[in-house]
């Protein structure tokens, strides 16, 4: 009878699949509405996308939300969400995406994947 069993693996990242894909163009997202949800203790004005509705290729410019019935995306000032051809979300820091562009590097992606974030949307957007 086993009761219980611990195992842990160690080691370094391996590079994402997909993260360098060639973009493609995409339609201009169109927000759904707008709100404002609490950031760096300050209230932000933000636009709200739906996801299911962003086509291939659409970028959202942050401040925004991006809503999926699982979980929300919060894209922070400074930041830009990505629809790839996968259909993946990528987030990008605009601000360091300018600086290294400047010396001919390429931003560090961050892939958003489907799981389950823990984030109180209603008292982010309902205000005080």
């Amino acid at each position: 009878m086993i009761e219980a069993v611990n195992v842990e693996a160690v080691g370094g990242a391996g590079a994402l699949p997909g993260a360098r894909e060639a973009e493609i163009a995409g339609a201009v997202a169109k927000p759904e509405r707008a709100t404002r949800f609490f950031s760096n203790g300050q209230w932000r004005k933000a636009r709200v996308y739906s996801r299911e509705k962003l086509a291939l290729g659409a970028r959202v410019k942050g401040p925004a939300l991006i809503i999926e019935p699982h979980q929300t995306i919060v894209v922070e000032a400074g930041w830009r969400a990505h629809i790839t051809q996968k259909n993946h979300v990528i987030l990008q820091r605009v601000d360091a995406m300018a600086r290294r562009e400047a010396i001919g590097a390429k931003a560090d992606p961050v892939i958003v994947g489907n799981f389950q974030q823990s984030v109180h949307v209603d008292r982010r957007t309902n205000g005080p």
